[in-house]
């Protein structure tokens, strides 16, 4: 049987097991954990953190979709893009290894593989920032459900949320119960998966909870030229994550809560077919070169939290690694095909090849957070607060495009000589590093003059700046004499600074009918163009500029219609 019948007929076979050890030998119930928020189908059972608070989501002030643990579960939803088709204007596409790119009412990023540049729609794992969408994979582990944010976000999660936002929330550990589940499957193309978590507490104020997933899977389609295989694997998976949470509750009313997600994916690459390829079968890709993706990420975060009478204090504090090398067919087909493409009859020449041999990326960030949300159940709640990001971002790019018959040649080692014959073949390289810091203040109210009608005003105020050096190339000529082919020089730094904030008037005509009306702003920081060299010698007018302006949207918004259990308006 052909791989495309297999693919099309695959029968897989899973089975799941609950605690069922744990209890045998402490007498409790065998079940998924109790703590993780579910669907009950109440108009108000589901808890958002959207606001910086815990909030019902039928009087959240925004749009706003909500997966639960128990909808993800049910909709087999095991990764970002499983909420493809789910949730409402939200569309989450790879662009090649381990990027991807999250797109909201049209608004996005197309440049996820550039860490430098901020997305269009902004990452949250338990209320931290997420630097890079690289990363965004490594979230779904011991989900309890995820929040998507439609419309600008400027007040509340500030630079990157022009389209929107998304928060993941991690299942907390329990003090009261233990618990656990463990699920696996397996299927053709040697696909196994397994899914597992625990919760133990230790003594009336300490728990820890542990929860790991695996997934490796055979490639479903194969490129058919690469030299030294016969069909090389495309599309295959082999991805590793592990989440390890403690937390510290010795009053009702404190608690520390400590989290990390360790994630690793190594696959060939993603089967992306070039429109011009002959072969009609859509897993036969006529490809010349290894692709590859390696991607590693580390994410630590620590949570404070303080309940007040009058409010409740939070601190989110998050330390972040990123580590990713990728390398692709930029051309998308053979020699023989991409000669023909590229050959001009006025200078008797084209290419043969036109291969990324690296794309390598090295992000270290930090983030901190405090914030105070009102407490009671009067008229008016509020939030206010204050968030530093501090992040690092390296990247080292070789792209090769050549007539020669070395199709498979490696990336050149950053410390290769300016005067080696090898940097000739080169068409373009990078070495850059950028320093970005980020402050922003700020506040929102809700007032409640009757029980239908709501009105909630909000502002932000952000102060962004970008710093380092770089240097790039292009057609073989490094520009140096001696040293390294590439020698990073200091970049013109950026600064910027932006007020964004929303108001909006909610009328509730029943608990499940509601009349929205609103107006919002975000933005998304400007930065320093790393490839920028080339206006020192071409001027303003024909090159790259060193730096790139922010952008901001302004939205008007209203609605009319039914709001679901799980979701706010659109």
């Amino acid at each position: 049987m052909s791989n495309k019948s297999k693919f099309l007929h695959t029968v897989a076979t899973s089975f799941s097991i609950c605690s069922a050890a744990f209890a045998l030998m402490h007498g409790v119930a065998a079940a998924a954990d109790d703590n993780v928020a579910t669907d009950s189908g109440g108009l108000d059972e589901i808890i958002v953190t959207a606001e910086k608070r815990d909030i019902g989501l039928q009087n959240a002030p925004l749009s706003v979709s909500v997966m639960t643990a128990e909808t993800l579960r049910a909709a087999n939803i095991t990764d970002i893009t499983g909420l493809n088709g789910t949730v409402p204007s939200l569309l989450v596409a790879r662009s090649g290894g381990g990027e991807l790119m999250l797109v909201i009412r049209g608004i996005g990023s197309e440049t996820p593989e550039n860490t430098n540049t901020q997305p269009g729609v902004s990452y949250h794992i338990d209320g931290a920032y997420i630097f890079n969408s690289i990363a965004a994979k490594a979230a779904f582990i011991d989900v309890g459900q995820v929040e998507v944010l439609r419309g600008p976000q400027g007040t509340l999660f500030g630079q990157g949320s022009t389209g929107g936002t998304i928060n993941v929330v991690s299942v907390e550990p329990s003090l009261t119960d233990l618990t656990g589940y463990l699920n696996a499957g397996f299927g053709n193309y040697k696909y196994r998966e397994a899914k597992a978590a625990v919760n133990v507490p230790i003594g009336e104020t300490f728990a820890i909870r542990g929860a790991f997933d695996f997934l490796k899977h055979d490639g479903y389609a194969n490129a058919t030229k690469v030299p030294g295989y016969d069909l090389y694997p495309l599309d295959d998976a082999d991805e590793f994550g592990g989440r390890i949470a403690a937390k510290w509750q010795p009053k009702d009313n404190f608690s520390i809560t400590l989290n990390t997600i360790q994630f690793r994916s190594d696959t060939n690459g993603p089967a992306q077919k070039n429109i011009l390829d002959p072969d009609p079968d859509p897993r036969r890709l006529t490809q010349d070169y290894t692709g590859r993706a390696y991607v590693r990420t580390q994410l630590y975060t620590g949570v404070i939290k303080y309940e007040a009478d009058f409010a409740t204090f939070k601190s989110i504090t998050s330390y972040q690694k990123l580590h990713s090398e990728q390398q692709w067919d930029a051309d998308g087909l053979d020699s023989v095909l991409f000669w023909n493409l590229s050959y001009s009859p006025l200078t008797y020449s084209g290419y043969t090849h036109d291969h990324v041999a690296l794309w390598q990326s090295d992000t270290e960030s930090w983030t901190q957070e405090l914030n105070v949300s009102s407490n009671g159940s009067g008229p008016f709640s509020w939030v206010v607060g204050g968030v530093y990001l501090h992040s690092k971002n390296s990247q080292y790019i070789n792209e090769f495009r050549s007539a020669d018959g070395n199709i498979l040649r490696p990336a050149l080692p950053q410390d290769t000589p300016a005067v080696s014959p090898l940097v000739s073949n080169l068409t373009y390289a990078e070495l850059s590093s950028i320093t970005r810091k980020a402050w922003a203040v700020f506040a929102q109210g809700t007032y409640n003059f009757t029980e239908q009608l709501s009105l909630t005003a909000g502002i932000r105020y952000n102060d962004d700046q970008a710093s380092g050096d770089s240097d790039s190339m292009s057609g073989g000529n490094s520009g140096h004499t001696s040293g390294n082919f590439l020698q990073p020089e200091v970049r013109e730094p950026f600064s910027g600074n932006a007020v964004t904030g929303k108001v909006a008037l909610d009328y509730r005509i029943t608990p499940a009918n509601l009349v929205y009306a609103s107006y919002t702003r975000g933005f998304k920081p400007g930065g320093i163009n790393t490839s920028s060299g080339a206006y020192e010698y071409l001027g303003w007018q024909d090159a790259i500029k060193p730096t790139y302006k922010q952008e901001t949207v302004d939205s008007f918004k209203s609605a009319a219609r039914t709001a679901s259990p799980t979701t706010r308006p659109s």
